[in-house]
């Protein structure tokens, strides 16, 4: 399978989700996509970029596992085109790498990345104690079976329940956070892909940071309207992204999602999510930053 600089990407089957997070080497240390994800308007989804530039990261190191991406996004993707990732090299030390990664689409860069990666190491470690009362995802209606059972909701608000056709989402607490407004900024969800990754090397980690902006930032939205009313209302796009990464992730099993939101101001909301595998081990931590904006 090849992509020239010429030809627009393949159309992705929004099903497997390895086949988003492949790329081509175009020349060492650059790589290009082969599909693009859209978001609801029209856009490259900020997961696929954040999955992908980690993805190129990888590629560049060997036998290291990343421990955080920082990622930047400057421009909104073209999903007619496709984006080259350039990857520079900044250590390789005897326990940490670290690499910078740019993305560029037109002539513009469209995301600015930081990865770092350590070796294999023993040390202090502690984790809080998780002590939540939160019900497992086969207790939970799914985005799509809530979509069913609140057809005249979702009617009233002008809106359809959306759940990226690779993944479900289930929403704890959902009536109040969609219908209601929320009496905390914080919300609870899990996702799963549908289908098993294949497993290349790092591809877990990759597939962990395309999750990682799907509704995270709802936190920041759910104690000032529901979130079913936003489409049409509000318009959010991803700032800010970082993701620490505190163990392998087994990414198309459930893995639970608790997203608070710390500050909204001048139009800006910042929320941090912790995220658990159905054993409930804190595998990663996630802050996003977005822009929270009246739709235009």
């Amino acid at each position: 399978m090849s992509l020239s600089s010429g030809n627009n990407p393949l159309a992705w089957n929004y099903q497997q989700l390895s086949d988003l997070l492949a790329l081509e080497t175009v020349a060492p240390l650059q790589f290009r996509n082969y599909f693009h994800d859209s978001n609801l308007n029209g856009r490259t989804f900020g997961g696929q970029i954040l999955g992908q530039a980690l993805a190129a990261a990888m590629a560049s190191v060997e036998a290291r596992p990343p421990t955080a991406l920082q990622l930047l996004f400057l421009q909104g993707g073209d999903v007619e085109s496709p984006i080259d990732f350039q990857v520079t090299p900044l250590q390789d030390g005897k326990r940490f790498s670290s690499r910078h990664v740019r993305a560029a689409q037109h002539g513009r860069f469209i995301c600015d990345a930081h990865v770092s990666f350590q070796e294999a190491a023993q040390g202090v470690e502690y984790s809080e104690t998780f002590s939540e009362d939160i019900p497992e995802p086969e207790t939970l209606r799914t985005m799509t079976e809530l979509g069913l059972d609140y057809a005249a909701e979702v009617e009233a608000h002008g809106w359809r329940l959306y759940e990226k056709p690779c993944l479900s989402l289930c929403i704890v607490d959902h009536q109040q956070h969609l219908f209601e407004t929320g009496t905390t900024p914080r919300l609870v969800f899990w996702l799963k892909l549908h289908n098993p990754l294949e497993n290349r090397p790092g591809e877990h980690y990759a597939a962990l940071a395309y999750l990682s902006d799907f509704w995270v930032a709802s936190s920041s939205m759910t104690g000032h309207t529901p979130l079913a009313a936003t489409r049409g209302k509000l318009y959010v796009s991803s700032l800010n992204h970082s993701i620490w990464f505190h163990g392998e992730p087994r990414a198309d099993d459930w893995l639970l999602f608790i997203s608070d939101n710390v500050r909204t101001e001048a139009g800006r909301g910042l929320s941090i999510a912790r995220v658990y595998d159905r054993a409930r081990r804190h595998i990663a931590t996630i802050t996003q930053e977005c822009l929270i904006s009246a739709a235009r």
